[in-house]
């Protein structure tokens, strides 16, 4: 899941994984936790700066519904304190923005690499990746 309010970064993240996962999409944190919980996907790269609220506060309250929640932040502010609390909140890593195919491919398979190690060895002996 794509959680972006700016349509033409939220197209270019959707092309740039559209041959990795199917992907859908939010542009606020309403409806971002609706599709969460009526979807579970097993990935969400979530913008930190939504029109309707903190990102941050988003993760918080997807990581309480879903322990396995695997997201990762995106923000064109590398804020310090911001992408903390992120990943105080549950987020396993950040992408600033701009940001390159390349680097959202690199992530997509490092979430990829974690959730097929999981699997093989199971949910509790896994942990989050670096």
């Amino acid at each position: 899941m794509v959680v972006e309010d700016d349509f033409f970064t939220q197209q270019l993240i959707v092309s740039c994984l559209d041959t990795l996962c199917d992907c859908i999409t939010a542009d606020t944190t309403r409806k971002a936790l609706v599709l969460y919980e009526n979807k579970v996907p097993d990935l969400v790269l979530m913008d930190i700066e939504l029109p309707d609220g903190d990102g941050a506060d988003a993760v918080k309250k997807i990581c309480a519904a879903d322990r396995n929640a695997f997201i990762l932040m995106l923000s064109a502010h590398s804020f310090q304190d911001k992408v903390l609390n992120s990943l105080s909140c549950g987020a396993k890593g950040f992408i600033a923005k701009p940001f390159t195919k390349d680097r959202l491919v690199s992530q997509y398979q490092r979430f990829a690499n974690w959730r097929e190690e999981k699997k093989r060895y199971g949910t509790e002996s896994v942990t989050q990746p670096a």
